[in-house]
């Protein structure tokens, strides 16, 4: 009569955990849908400065040149330009959702550290 409670057992046991698993496998996760482009806007910044134009924008400080250069299809965007004391020049955005990408360059010709800012969102 032993074996035949536990041969039940093991039966119950092997049930529950099959129902556990398969409960799990149905779970889908809610995606928010939010990628992260981090590093695309840094890859977009780094390429400007790679064909030798985002330096001596950013030290003349013309922060529109450098939003008018960056492609982000599907994307909003505008750049700030910031020097080491936080100070910083162009646009700034209430949105919710906004992705920002940073880029330091030490400066166009003599060292003038700035970190340049592009904030994208949808």
């Amino acid at each position: 009569m032993k074996g035949v409670w536990r041969m039940v057992e093991s039966v119950i046991a092997v049930i529950i955990v099959m129902s556990f698993l398969m409960a799990a496998g149905s779970v889908q996760f809610a995606r928010t849908g939010a990628e992260d482009v981090t590093p695309v806007g840094y890859e977009k910044l780094r390429d400007l400065d790679v064909r030798g134009e985002l330096r001596p924008l950013a030290s003349a400080g013309d922060y529109g040149a450098i939003n008018s250069m960056l492609e982000m299809p599907g994307y909003s965007h505008f750049v700030q330009i910031c020097n080491p004391g936080g100070e910083c020049s162009g646009n700034y955005t209430e949105y919710k959702n906004v992705v920002v990408s940073m880029y330091i360059i030490a400066g166009h010709g003599s060292y003038d550290p700035l970190e340049i800012r592009l904030y994208m969102w949808r």
